[in-house]
Parts: structure tokens; sequence; C-alpha cells
């Protein structure tokens, strides 16, 4: 009980998420309680939940992890979120305990803090044993799993949405002030809020959370000298777009662009007369409330989902996560100045590397088109022998066909010989070239600077290179010679 009600004292300043912060409170609780149930089987002794955070107890504990974190199928699979979240809460409730205990005295309390101490080192200790696993699965599933394109909405599902969302808003915003009940006013509610969500690519909760004094005071953001020194097409953007700024996740604010077309329906949805034909609290301040005098704002989840039973659109990817990683996607693609690349970060909320490892599908067609088509003709370069009937290389492929030659070397062992290649200025004059040619080329003695590294052939040497690779060696060269043997 203690460290549950210290949980959501805490977590109860944040006001505008009241009803997000009950269900995580909850969930951590009942985690709790079914980490307990567990460990008393294990431990049939134990009088209550405190004794899970005792040092002589951590290898039941440990076990209690596993059980309760192992799926029912009879397989080794194991619930890798459920696992990786029991770290967290088990720290978080070990640092609870030790901070009540220190507002007292005693030596109970003493003992106490001791006891946290030693248990959130020994947890820490364990960390990479016991959750390894999970920590690992987490990742493997955000990369692989959740950043799939199949998991993308289908262009066709959305624009059949937006199309629904647009016509209806516009026929229910037609309707008269006195024919809108409770009904028109959720199903409104949900298709304005959907159509927000969407466009915006934003998360699910935060238009859901916009309030009403925020739309109000949207024109506070707006500099009126700034707008003047814009160009008449720029300035045409004011009358096609609203912007609202609100807290997003973590310490900043976010923006939300709201189409004109959403400004009638807003209009409707903050009408007092409206709300309170539509059982809205009087003293709830969302724009998109629940109803039956609720506190709380509508769920931007649920507001896609009945937008979607509403049009008859079958399509399970289409959620505010998913169509958040379609729109990073499609963004990236687009060649823009790094300026607006950053303006566009800071409208998603996040930074470019959480948007590229996080959000962005991985770039497969560019990688099989651009990066495949590379590595294809440097594999193709890297060939040392074609097998035989194959075509002849062309002059660009022998060119770079380069073996270093060593002297010393068995020059009349084809197994260990090394082939050489020249550039040649002229293919076919390369190709005529007979034997005789080859032996009536003139070899000069060349003149090797000191301390260089270089060394001439032999007249033998010389000999044997000209027969040996006589149908790679492009000769007559302008010098008429071998190169060096460097």
């Amino acid at each position: 009980m203690m460290i549950g009600k210290h949980m959501w004292r805490k977590d109860r300043t944040k006001v505008d998420k009241t009803d997000e912060v009950r269900k995580s409170v909850r969930a951590d609780m009942r985690s709790l309680a079914n980490l307990y149930l567990d460990f008393k089987r294990n431990l049939p002794e134990s009088k209550d939940s405190q004794d899970m955070f005792l040092r002589e107890n951590f290898k039941n504990l440990s076990e209690s992890i596993i059980s309760i974190t192992t799926k029912d199928n009879g397989s080794s699979d194991i619930k890798y979120g459920l696992k990786n979240s029991l770290y967290y809460l088990l720290m978080r409730a070990a640092n609870i305990q030790e901070g009540e205990a220190l507002t007292m005295r005693g030596t109970n309390a003493e003992y106490k803090v001791t006891e946290m101490k030693h248990f959130k080192t020994i947890l820490k200790h364990h960390e990479n044993i016991l959750f390894s696993d999970s920590k690992y699965m987490i990742n493997q599933s955000r990369q692989e799993r959740l950043r799939l394109p199949a998991r993308s909405p289908d262009n066709e599902s959305i624009q059949e949405l937006r199309l629904y969302i647009m016509q209806t808003m516009q026929t229910l915003s037609s309707l008269p002030v006195d024919n809108i009940g409770k009904t028109e006013y959720v199903k409104l509610r949900n298709l304005v809020c959907s159509r927000l969500t969407l466009f915006n690519a934003r998360r699910g909760g935060e238009p859901a959370r916009m309030k009403m004094d925020q739309w109000r005071n949207r024109s506070q953001w707006i500099n009126n000298e700034s707008i003047e020194r814009l160009n008449e097409k720029e300035k045409k953007k004011f009358d096609e777009f609203q912007i609202v700024y609100t807290p997003g996740k973590g310490n900043h604010l976010v923006s939300t662009l709201v189409p004109s077309d959403c400004i009638a329906a807003i209009d409707i949805l903050i009408n007092p007369t409206v709300r309170k034909t539509a059982t809205v609290l009087p003293a709830n301040n969302f724009l998109f409330p629940n109803t039956e005098l609720s506190p709380l704002h509508c769920s931007g989840w649920d507001a896609i989902h009945s937008a979607l039973k509403s049009a008859n659109i079958n399509c399970p990817q289409l959620n505010a996560t998913n169509q958040r990683g379609r729109i990073s996607t499609l963004y990236a693609e687009l060649d823009v100045d790094p300026e607006d690349r950053e303006l566009f970060y800071r409208h998603m909320g996040h930074t470019e590397k959480i948007n590229k490892n996080t959000y962005q599908r991985p770039p497969a067609v560019l990688a099989v088109t651009k990066v495949g088509a590379q590595l294809a003709q440097m594999d193709r370069m890297n060939i040392s022998k074609e097998p035989e009937g194959s075509p002849r290389l062309s002059r660009m492929s022998r060119k770079s066909r380069t073996k270093s030659m060593s002297p010393g070397s068995d020059l009349d062992d084809e197994s260990s010989s090394d082939e050489w290649k020249a550039s040649s200025n002229n293919e076919s004059e390369s190709e005529s070239e007979t034997e005789e040619e080859l032996n009536e080329v003139p070899c000069k003695k060349i003149k090797v600077q000191e301390n260089t590294g270089r060394t001439k052939w032999s007249t033998e040497e010389t000999m044997t290179i000209k027969e040996e690779f006589k149908e790679w060696i492009n000769l007559p060269s302008p010098s008429k010679r071998l190169p060096s043997r460097s």
C-alpha cells in the first residue's frame, strides 16, 4: 500500500495525464502483486511483500521473476516487456522504501535503509544475468518487428479515411446546434481528434490532451511583424492552417497544425450549449472531452479506431504510431534543406537520431538498387579466373585485375604465378599481337634510384614475363618496357 500510495502521489502532479497515471499505477501494483503471489509459493513462510526485498530471499525472488515472465505455452519464450519493466519497478519500489525509512528514527529504520541499499546493489549486480534476455529482445523487436514496412498503413486506406473524415465533419458541422446531441458530439470529437493526430503524425495522446484555453489563445504564438515580411504565397498558408503549441513528451513544446477544414467542427466542440447537451462536465477544459460528466479527455487510439469502424475501413496498421513511422520515412526521402529538416524534427518532438533509428523504415529499396549494384560491380572486378568458355574480359576489367609479383617466385608454375595487367590504349591492337611481336620488343634497363624499394627486371625474367602473360600485357607500350618489380 505504501509503495502504490507514493507512486500515485508523485505521478498525479501530471495534471494533464490523470487517466494515464491512474492506469500506469494500477498496472505496476498488479505486477508487484502477481510477483509476490509467486514469491509466496516459493517461500511459504513469507508474511508480507517486504520479504521480497531482503538479501537472503533474492534467490527466491529471481525464481519468481523467471516464473511469471515465462509464457504458459510450454516453450521457453518470455514476456520480455513484463520482465524488463519488473527490473525498474523493483528498483523504484526499493527507492521508495529507503526514502520512507529515512524519515523515521530508530534501529528498525536504520536496518531497513541498509537493507534497501544492499538490495539495490544486488539487483544491479544481477541485471545483466537476470534481465539481459528481455533487454535484448526488446531492442530486437524495436529494430526489426516495429520498423517493418508492412506495419505502415497503405496509402489507399489513409486517403479513404481522410476523405470520410472531411466529408463527415462538414456534414455534422452544418447541422443546427439544437440537432447535435451526445451521439453526434462524440462522433465529431473522434473525427477531429483523428484528423489532427494523423495529419500531424503526433503521438496518440498529444492532440487528445489539447485544452480549450490553448486553442483560444493560439494567436499568441504568431508574430504579426514576421508575417508582414513573408511573400504572398507564404502568407496564404496562415489561411490554411492554425497552430497550437502543447506540452509533448519530455520537457518541451510540440506544435499541432490545425487544417482549415477542422475549424468549424472545433467551434462546435467548444460550444457551451452543445457540451451541456452532450453531458460534458462543465469543469472539463479539454478540447476533446469524455462525456458522462467525466473530468478526463478522450483516447487518441480509441478516436482513430472509432473513425475506422465508422468508415468501414479494415486497416489494423492505421494508428498513431505507424502513421508517425510512415511520415518520418516519407520525409526522409525528400530532398530538403537541413534547416527545413530540423524544423520537421522539432514538429515531431524528437531528434534526427531518434527519427532515423526508431521511426524510419530501413531504406531497403535504395539498399538493393544503389548499394547492391555497387557491390555487384566490385564483386565482378575481383574474380581471379573466368570459367572456360566465358567471354573475354573487357579492357576495364583487365585493367582492374592486378596481383603483386614477388621476387624469386617460380614464374613457370601457373598455380603460383601472378597476373600483371597494364592499361591499353587500343584494345583491338593488343588482341592482334603475336608472340613474335612480343619477342621483338627491346628491353631497356631501368635506372633505379637508391632507397626507392624498386627492382629492375633481368633479361631472362623479362622474356619469361612476356611469354607467360602475353594475353594480358599490351605491348608495345609508349615506354616499350615492362614496369618495375616494386
